[in-house]
């Protein structure tokens, strides 16, 4: 990355005051402040008709299937909705969560067909796309409650009710909010429909989570489940929450935090082995058997790095380039991490990139990720007919395909459809060094969350000296400046001596002693 004067408008150092009104102005448009300012459920199309007949199935005892997703959003809608039928002490109820290798992507024929004499059935985080299995349902006499963020396509499933912020005609305030958000609104829903007191607040925390997972835009709705969430869980006292603190690095924790350290544990089950065992993780009651869980998830997570390194130098090795896209595709790829693959290449590439495995039936299953620029569920519903399976949002997609679709990929892909996001530098602009203080950071901390529709502040420092440095693992280099500041460059592409000058992009943070410290971004000889 170049960190010529030429990328950015106004070499001018920042002051305080420009780096207050630059981060304010990300918020301009903010309605939502605090949770009396949230939209009403009943916002939704469909959530009150879906609200009344879940409450009609209560009131009649109805046996009631909740039908979840094995990514995290999936898991936490799911906690959510079991937690929330526990404080209504409701205990007809049970849930599913498909196994990934062996069932596949959410709600199927199979999947209903396995739970016998259910009244009710409820997705979370899945359903848009499940056409077969809203017939089966409709044919069977369940009715089927689909919930669900992911884009429809032309038509919808014949279900009993759909609460989808991304459907026609639905006037919810934000489209893009998370499969467990849509959960807690239903559940809000159906507590009205009841006529129950009782605040949800305390379920915001698997919201955060989900959000922070699924790398919605943190800004409005998600913003505040993101900010309300953390404190729940920063201050919680159960046993599965204090487990997972235990990861964290800092002692503020934050939403990076949770991003770098939390969600690839959480997500490891169900991309190894089965999502149910994140569920219990959280719906557990004996404390014992959630710890057992934690070092379970811990296990797999180790094993989850490993099959990804494995798979994404296997990826690389049949790695097909185009000017729109990458490619890659083998026959004993892992499922699980195939979407986690396609992530990295898109880094490497800065391009959109998909990854596909061979399964027995001789077709393919892949996952695809956009490079924040292409729409590529819109680039490619118009081919949908030509796949076995598709779904997904903006900027990741879910694809099964037979070999003669997979040959033709690139005439799908051909024509382009932008994502609606205006090009600009994630630099803010050049901070010298004497002017980081403690009172910087206050600012900086004082707009988190910080993730996806809120990237957390960057800065260009000029001409830096390098007073100390030390390799690391023969990877990473720690570097200190004047000042006693010093930065770490991670996975670092070339090495920097002392007395070198550098020029660097970087964020600021607080190491583990509470001193500011620079987390470099790119770094090059000054010019």
């Amino acid at each position: 990355m170049s960190l010529s004067a030429s990328v950015y408008p106004n070499d001018t150092p920042l002051t305080l005051d420009d780096l207050n009104n630059i981060l304010s102005s990300r918020f301009k448009n903010d309605n939502v402040k605090s949770l009396k300012d949230l939209p009403h459920p009943h916002s939704f199309k469909d959530c009150e008709l879906a609200a009344k007949l879940c409450a009609q199935g209560i009131q009649k005892n109805s046996k009631i299937l909740i039908i979840g997703d094995y990514d995290v959003d999936g898991v936490m809608a799911t906690v959510i909705m079991m937690k929330f039928f526990k404080m209504l002490d409701y205990q007809n109820i049970k849930y599913t969560i498909p196994n990934r290798f062996n069932d596949g992507y959410g709600i199927s024929k199979n999947i209903v067909a396995q739970h016998k004499n259910i009244d009710l059935i409820i997705t979370v985080d899945n359903g848009i796309a499940a056409f077969e299995a809203a017939q089966y349902c409709y044919d069977q006499n369940i009715p089927l409650i689909i919930t669900d963020h992911h884009n429809p396509q032309e038509s919808i499933p014949k279900a009993a009710a759909i609460i989808n912020p991304k459907q026609k005609n639905c006037p919810f305030a934000q489209k893009d909010i998370c499969g467990a958000a849509v959960a807690w609104y239903f559940c809000n829903a159906i507590k009205l429909a009841l006529n129950q007191n009782f605040s949800l607040q305390p379920l915001l925390k698997y919201v955060m989570l989900a959000t922070i997972s699924d790398m919605m835009p943190l800004i409005n709705i998600n913003r505040l489940f993101v900010k309300k969430g953390l404190q729940q869980f920063i201050n919680s006292e159960e046993k599965s929450d204090i487990l997972l603190k235990t990861l964290l690095k800092n002692t503020q924790i934050n939403a990076q935090d949770i991003s770098f350290y939390i969600v690839p544990l959480l997500n490891s089950a169900g991309r190894i082995k089965d999502a149910k065992l994140a569920c219990d993780f959280f719906l557990a009651q004996n404390e014992d058997h959630i710890k057992a869980i934690f070092y379970d998830l811990k296990s797999l997570n180790l094993e989850r790095k490993t099959i990804t390194q494995e798979v994404y130098n296997l990826a690389i090795s049949s790695l097909v380039q185009t000017p729109n896209y990458v490619l890659a595709f083998g026959e004993n790829f892992n499922d699980g991490v195939l979407g986690i693959v396609a992530a990295r290449l898109v880094e490497s590439y800065l391009r959109p990139a998909f990854v596909f495995t061979k399964k027995q039936d001789g077709s393919f299953k892949g996952s695809g990720r956009s490079d924040g620029k292409i729409n590529i569920f819109e680039t490619l519903l118009p081919f949908q007919n030509n796949f076995l399976h598709f779904g997904g949002h903006a900027e990741a997609v879910g694809i099964s395909l037979d070999s003669t679709a997979l040959e033709k990929f690139g005439s799908f892909f051909s024509l382009c459809i932008p994502l609606n996001k205006k090009e600009k530098s994630d630099i803010l602009g050049f901070l010298e060094l004497e002017s980081i203080n403690y009172k910087l950071l206050e600012i900086i901390n004082s707009f988190e969350p910080y993730g996806q529709g809120n990237q957390i502040p960057k800065f260009c420092i000029k001409n830096l000296k390098i007073t100390q440095h030390k390799k690391i693992k023969d990877i990473h280099q720690r570097l200190e400046f004047n000042h006693k500041i010093w930065g770490m460059d991670f996975f670092s592409k070339q090495f920097y001596e002392t007395g070198e000058y550098v020029d660097i992009t970087c964020s600021l943070t607080l190491d583990f002693y509470k001193q500011i410290s620079l987390q470099i971004h790119s770094i090059t000889h000054a010019i």
